[in-house]
């Protein structure tokens, strides 16, 4: 834990900093999010639906994991089976989780992803989905020679495969698993990670004040629904409360006096934290003890 230095390192893609994954079930086929001149759109297919609440836990997972492979070249995570998943945000290895896990799957492999950037004049659209192939095993540890055996593959799409490499975001996995039922929560914590290591590492020394009803605002960031200023201030307060509770060090806070939000330079991850995901292996096991058996879920692109 953080009092001993021993955290442990766990990675978000950039792009799901700045704009995340709505937290409920959104009924439509699309969802936008929009910060300052960044916008992030979702499109999904039927009868599947938009990734929401939990759901953004798989691209931690999934950045984490292709970083703990070195982020290889044929862009392949290969690890044991589903269980190590769950096993990961410590949530239990029940058939309910494991339907809520494929369902999971089945939400990000389908979503399309946008990226609209306006620079100047300029105005920049890039298009991807997360992963190009799955083949999911549950994998049970009463049956020990399956479960030993890797039998899982995430294929990346070469362009999110890329981000991972290039710019991926450190955050604290203990803090992760302590938010993760609270979707609004967790968003703040990464944000707030995001920012004040960004500020670490700009040598800054003061805060900034992040103003919240802007375009360019905390509220818009983090995809508040705004029904009243009040209310937004309140669940922003509430929010932050489950912040401080797991990450204790955190000085960031809503400052009425001026009605912003101050962010100052810190570290939420030690230096010395490190990867250690269930299931997955650097390098990966020998080309032997990976099966092409049956898999319990697989998606492909045609």
């Amino acid at each position: 834990m953080r009092r001993d230095q021993t955290q442990t390192l766990t990675l978000s893609p950039r792009h799901f900093v700045l704009c995340s994954f709505p937290y409920r079930r959104v009924a439509a086929q699309t969802y936008e999010r929009r910060n300052g001149n960044l916008v992030l759109a979702l499109n999904t297919r039927p009868p599947y639906s938009l990734p929401y609440g939990q759901d953004r836990l798989l691209p931690i997972w999934i950045a984490t994991a292709f970083q703990a492979q070195n982020c290889p070249k044929h862009n392949t995570i290969v690890f044991r089976a589903s269980r190590d998943i769950l096993d990961a945000f410590h949530l239990a290895p029940n058939g309910q989780q494991y339907r809520r896990l494929l369902e999971r799957f089945e939400h990000v492999f389908n979503a399309t992803i946008y990226v609209e950037l306006q620079k100047g004049n300029t105005r920049v659209v890039e298009r991807y989905q997360l992963m190009q192939r799955l083949a999911l095993t549950i994998g049970r540890r009463d049956a020990c020679n399956q479960y030993n055996l890797w039998q899982s593959q995430i294929v990346l799409d070469p362009y999110f495969a890329e981000q991972l490499r290039s710019s991926p975001v450190p955050i604290d996995l203990e803090t992760v698993i302590a938010l993760k039922d609270k979707p609004s929560a967790l968003d703040l914590y990464i944000w707030q990670s995001y920012r004040s290591w960004t500020l670490a590492q700009q040598g800054r020394k003061r805060h900034v004040a992040v103003p919240l009803d802007t375009a360019v605002g905390l509220f818009a960031q983090l995809g508040y629904q705004i029904q009243s200023h009040a209310r937004a201030v309140q669940s922003l307060k509430i929010a932050q409360r489950y912040v401080r509770a797991a990450w204790p060090e955190c000085r960031n806070g809503y400052d009425p006096k001026t009605g912003r939000f101050l962010v100052y330079p810190s570290r939420a991850v030690h230096r010395q934290a490190r990867i250690q995901l269930p299931g997955v292996r650097n390098p990966p096991p020998p080309q032997e003890r990976i099966i092409a058996g049956k898999a319990d879920l697989t998606l492909e692109r045609s």
